[in-house]
């Protein structure tokens, strides 16, 4: 009969599984030292890669009250890194302006936007037209264009303000 017996694999240089024998020992002479690392596991690599800076997109908002013809938006000295952010900026704008009925009419990311106020369709009630671009006269044309492509017989820049990314060193 022959009979075997399965011992378990020996930690290296007398370390624990996941440790080994610390190169630059200190203490007491001939006492075991042992560090992370070795065979049978342990810690992952030290990743010590140099990491640049957290970029964060920059948010901005506009809100109307066709109503009360109050306009806002989100403040232009503050960053803000989410939509949410920025249109509760603008919300609280407009209803310091005097808004009582506030709508977000534009959310726009990294860009540049403005708001033209004019007519609306029926000529009887005042519009906001929004448009964004990469420049603010970018922005400022596709805003009027919209005003005027609705037959407003007035189209006046109300707001611009452009947001750009920012980051976190």
């Amino acid at each position: 009969m022959l009979l075997a017996i399965a011992a378990p694999a020996s930690a290296e240089d007398g370390c624990p599984d996941g440790m080994r024998p610390n190169p630059t020992p200190t203490g007491t002479p001939g006492a075991n030292q042992c560090v992370p690392g070795g065979s049978g596991g342990g810690w992952p690599p030290v990743d010590n890669t140099p990491r640049g800076p957290k970029v964060y997109n920059g948010y901005g908002a506009l809100a109307f009250a066709q109503a009360s013809v109050a306009v806002g938006a989100s403040d232009k000295n503050d960053l803000f890194g989410s939509r949410r952010q920025a249109e509760r900026s603008a919300m609280q704008s407009c209803k310091a302006n005097g808004g009582t009925d506030c709508k977000i009419v534009l959310s726009f990311v990294n860009e540049c936007a403005v708001a033209v106020i004019g007519a609306d369709a029926s000529g009887s009630k005042l519009a906001i037209y929004a448009g964004t671009g990469k420049e603010v006269a970018d922005a400022k044309a596709q805003a009027e264009a919209q005003c005027k492509a609705q037959g407003s017989p007035m189209c006046k820049p109300a707001y611009a303000n452009c947001v750009e990314q920012w980051n976190d060193w």
